[in-house]
């Protein structure tokens, strides 16, 4: 896992991304939800836990690696997460995002993904993204405000990765 929050902190600190604050997190957190929810594959549903994990870990910052987990007895319940959301929205508890990152985990595994593969692959993907050019400058000129927005020219999407989550099946 520590490369995991290596490569996070590495990714953050090439998009100018500061920690992460509660409402801009449970904002992203629910986008993620409604992801997952409307997933029709087994990819779409993988890359929204992912990226609930990214969110969380990002907003956490303090996670110890033997914190994060994932196993058949935690729970796998996407109405967990959602009932964590409302309480962090009346205060941001580090407890209830970790929980949160080890729902995604649990459920990544239940469906017989290896989670840290998963999280590497997702990585990759969000690393070969370049942030919009016009954002950027306001981000460089004033500081990081709102959501990071990714560049979508023909050039930028040419050098996007596909994560390929096929390849983090574990049975």
């Amino acid at each position: 896992m520590n490369e995991i929050f290596r490569k996070l902190e590495t990714w953050r600190g090439y998009r100018n991304i500061p920690r992460f604050n509660k409402n801009v997190y449970v904002a992203d957190i629910l986008e993620e939800l409604a992801e997952y929810l409307r997933a029709k594959t087994e990819y779409d549903k993988i890359d929204a836990l992912c990226d609930i994990a990214v969110f969380s870990i990002n907003t956490a910052l303090v996670v110890e690696d033997d914190i994060l987990e994932a196993n058949e007895f935690y729970t796998t319940s996407i109405n967990e997460i959602m009932r964590m959301i409302v309480e962090i929205k009346t205060r941001l508890d580090t407890e209830y995002i970790i929980d949160i990152t080890n729902i995604a985990f649990s459920i990544m595994y239940q469906m017989g993904y290896d989670y840290k593969m998963c999280m590497l692959e997702t990585i990759k993907e969000i690393s070969s993204r370049e942030q919009d050019p016009l954002q950027k400058q306001e981000w460089l000129l004033n500081g990081a405000s709102g959501k990071w927005k990714k560049d979508t020219s023909d050039e930028a999407k040419a050098k996007w990765y596909k994560a390929d989550y096929e390849r983090c099946r574990v049975n």
